[in-house]
């Protein structure tokens, strides 16, 4: 049989696995190393006996007990045991979050119907745990479970429900349940997402922070509105976002602030400029309805005057303006739009030609049949001299 950190020939995973967990003399991150190292199949038998194991487990053994089943062909033994750990709404948070950890990478690895029920039931519970805690210690112990629920690189927290609940928690009564919340959100690159209400939730969650925790959430805030301070001290930046919040938060608007960023910085890099035209995309539904053919002016009028090449100016501003004026409550620039992106399929360009036929189909009745747009649509398409990204677009 292997010596312990060697992995184990072929065939005696179970005997390996249980030498592993028995030996009192290991710790448990050494129990991980070597069970990394496992190879081959587990009996029934064993796949039971390994899961009894597992049942018992927290922290990051419970993973490496998990992830050695899963390598050695006990997948579904393991499910089973990560399924019934994060239904029980009792279950210890240092179980619960490895076994969410492990039923992400399980669907990720092998993405099959069992898995996905896995999956489906676990982002059930973590709703529920966020929503309906047993108490507000789970609540921040979740929060807390950065290392495995929350660690960049895991999917949760770009679950749109997820998101808002984080979102939700940042005006939570509890001061420790704000900041945490607001922590956890600095985890994603998602940005666009971020309503007006979020943003100065987030500003009130870094004032209310301890030290350590001023600057992830001042990062964050630095790139989603393109001011505040380097992060030097505590001090300096609860005094910074102090002042802003009683000059700026008072009936604050993201979109206006986005567009406003976008006018009075044209030097803007591609990446700056991508996330504010989402920006006011996303939250110009905050705005009062007789703004929208205001910011949507603002906006094209942007596009136009940007110098970047094609692709970049295409990429940052045209499916916002055309996300704007699909919507309800802005009907009455839907014309604009459609004139103008029948103009650019017209373009000599090559490229504005493909991009505006990509976004013809995201205004709604442009593709009805009979209409001025379809039409033109089904030519594009039907034309075998037409260049391929054209007919693909």
């Amino acid at each position: 049989m292997a010596t312990f950190g060697e992995p184990n020939p072929e065939g005696h995973a179970g005997a390996r696995i249980l030498d592993i967990l028995q030996d009192e003399k290991t710790t448990a991150d050494q129990k991980c190393l070597a069970l990394a190292k496992v190879q081959g199949k587990l009996t029934s038998q064993e796949a039971a006996t390994v899961a009894s194991w597992l049942k018992k487990a927290k922290g990051r053994l419970f993973v490496a007990i998990a992830r050695a089943m899963e390598r050695c062909r006990a997948r579904n033994e393991a499910l089973s045991v990560l399924r019934a750990v994060v239904s029980n709404k009792e279950t210890p948070v240092e179980q619960w979050a490895p076994a969410m950890d492990c039923i992400e990478f399980f669907w990720f690895s092998n993405p099959g119907l069992a898995a996905g029920r896995a999956m489906k039931q676990a982002k059930a519970a973590l709703l529920d745990r966020l929503r309906h805690p047993l108490d507000k210690e789970q609540l921040i112990a979740v929060l807390r479970a950065r290392e495995t629920l929350w660690r960049v690189g895991n999917s949760w927290i770009y679950f749109e429900k997820v998101f808002d609940q984080l979102c939700s928690l940042l005006e939570d009564d509890n001061r420790e349940v704000r900041v945490q919340a607001a922590i956890v959100l600095t985890r994603t690159w998602d940005l666009q997402r971020f309503s007006s209400r979020a943003i100065l939730g987030l500003v009130r969650a870094l004032v209310d922070a301890s030290p350590p925790e001023t600057t992830p959430v001042n990062d964050l805030l630095r790139m989603l509105l393109g001011v505040g301070p380097d992060p030097k001290t505590p001090e300096a930046m609860k005094a910074f976002w102090t002042d802003w919040l009683q000059k700026e938060g008072k009936g604050f608007r993201l979109a206006l602030h986005a567009l406003q960023r976008a006018k009075s910085s044209p030097q803007m890099t591609h990446r700056e400029k991508v996330l504010v035209a989402r920006q006011i995309a996303f939250s110009a539904g905050e705005l009062p309805k007789g703004d929208c053919p205001k910011v949507w002016a603002a906006m094209r009028k942007l596009f136009e005057q940007d110098t970047s090449p094609q692709w970049q100016r295409c990429s940052a501003w045209l499916y916002p303006l055309i996300l704007i004026a699909s919507r309800q409550d802005c009907n009455d620039v839907r014309g604009e739009a459609l004139a103008m992106l029948l103009k650019m399929s017209r373009d000599k360009d090559p490229i504005l030609r493909e991009r505006a036929l990509a976004q013809i189909g995201n205004l709604p009745s442009a593709t009805r049949p009979g209409s001025p747009s379809r039409e033109i649509l089904d030519r594009v398409f039907q034309d075998p001299n037409a260049r391929p990204e054209e007919r693909a677009a």
